[in-house]
């Protein structure tokens, strides 16, 4: 595993729940689409509520393809974090490459203050980065 393969991961998380907040959003029934939305000035008039459900269902699509993707990877990252033999080198992975959190956040559960570099800096000179 990579610095590299775990930043991609991160990411991951951030576009799958972009993605979700975008289905979410399509659900809001308070915002009334638009005339041209509508496609009044064209003969293949679309409502919008069958616009709004293909573009749901193909939302709902990607979010599952891009979640089953995750879950893989999740595995693969689990399998590697329980081969490394430090144990906060573990908690510190598992805490900010897994559960997303901060490296101020991950520093402060691991060693019991907030600062920005503790936890990053074992991490990149296990990685020999630093």
């Amino acid at each position: 595993m990579t610095l590299e393969e775990l930043n991609k991961y991160r990411g991951m998380v951030v576009e799958i729940n972009l993605i979700k907040d975008q289905i979410n959003n399509l659900y809001n029934t308070y915002k009334s689409p638009s005339f041209t939305d509508v496609g009044l000035s064209s003969s293949n008039a679309v409502s919008p509520v069958e616009k709004a459900v293909n573009k749901i269902q193909r939302l709902e699509g990607l979010y599952a393809e891009k979640l089953f993707e995750l879950e893989k990877q999740t595995h693969q990252i689990e399998y590697w974090i329980n081969s490394i033999d430090d144990p906060y080198i573990r908690a510190i992975i598992r805490s900010h490459y897994l559960l997303g959190k901060s490296w101020k956040d991950t520093s402060k559960l691991v060693y019991g203050y907030g600062n920005y570099y503790n936890a990053r800096k074992v991490v990149y000179r296990y990685f020999g980065r630093e």
